[in-house]
């Protein structure tokens, strides 16, 4: 499975983009029996829909997450579309198989998602309130496409590492269920560093990891992004993304005790 986003002009004439979902076979080719010839084109917000995470649920079914807007891109939203095996809207989830978070005066974008063993929907990435900075966001959705309640009270909690722009650029589930979110603190010297958060099943931050739920990681006194974690089966995790190191940029690796 592929998802990004497919250039798609509007009646003006304008391009804009709708989420673009592909499955390529074992040998990577098209699947044709997925979409029109291995290829699905959704329009949710009906200007820029970017697709930027997908995850198979244990059924096979197909779930996509991205930023969603009907403008250029001015305060988008959560999008969350699911798809059966070949393709076509999951019609038992959302409407017709699209969920919008309409979220006005805000800046939503998934960066990541994550499938619960419970069918639970996990998605994290940026949250940024009108003339105010970016911060973390996670949010949780049932098997449905609802928001999940029980999950801080709305389904959607947002967290700040700092006054900077702090925002989440990947995701992992713990086998007890606990999420890592990870991606960037900001800091006034314009020299982001690694963000680690732990958030416990119900939304709070986990106490019990770093400090007060949160970790910073400094790579070389120079500006570092998360992209990615994963979880070894000892519990510990692994966080790797761009780290600049005098005028090169490479691979940031950092290694965390549960």
């Amino acid at each position: 499975m592929v998802v990004g986003t497919a250039a798609t002009p509007d009646q003006f004439g304008l391009v804009g983009g709708d989420f673009g979902v592909a499955r390529y076979t074992s040998a990577g080719l098209p699947d044709p029996g997925f979409g029109t010839d291995g290829k699905v084109i959704t329009n949710i917000a009906g200007r820029t829909d970017l697709g930027y995470a997908v995850a198979v649920q244990a059924d096979g079914k197909i779930v996509v997450a991205g930023r969603v807007a009907n403008t250029g891109g001015d305060n988008p939203d959560i999008g969350v579309v699911r798809y059966e095996t070949d393709g076509t809207p999951d019609a038992g989830f959302g409407a017709a198989g699209i969920v919008r978070v309409v979220t006005p005066d805000t800046w939503d974008e998934v960066a990541e998602m994550a499938i619960q063993p419970d069918g639970n929907i996990v998605v994290t990435g940026r949250h940024q309130l009108l003339g105010e900075t970016y911060r973390f966001m996670v949010a949780r959705f049932d098997p449905l496409g609802n928001l999940d309640l029980s999950f801080g009270g709305t389904g959607i909690v947002t967290d700040a590492f700092s006054t900077d722009n702090d925002f989440a650029e990947g995701m992992a589930l713990q086998a007890d269920g606990k999420i890592i979110a990870v991606g960037q603190v900001g800091n006034l010297s314009g020299n982001p560093d690694f963000a680690i958060e732990r958030f416990n099943t119900d939304g709070t931050l986990d106490m019990d990891f770093g400090t007060d739920g949160r970790l910073t990681v400094d790579f070389f006194g120079a500006p570092g992004v998360a992209y990615a974690v994963t979880v070894q089966a000892d519990g510990k995790i692994v966080v790797a993304g761009a780290a600049l190191n005098g005028v090169s940029t490479g691979v940031g690796l950092v290694r965390v005790l549960p």
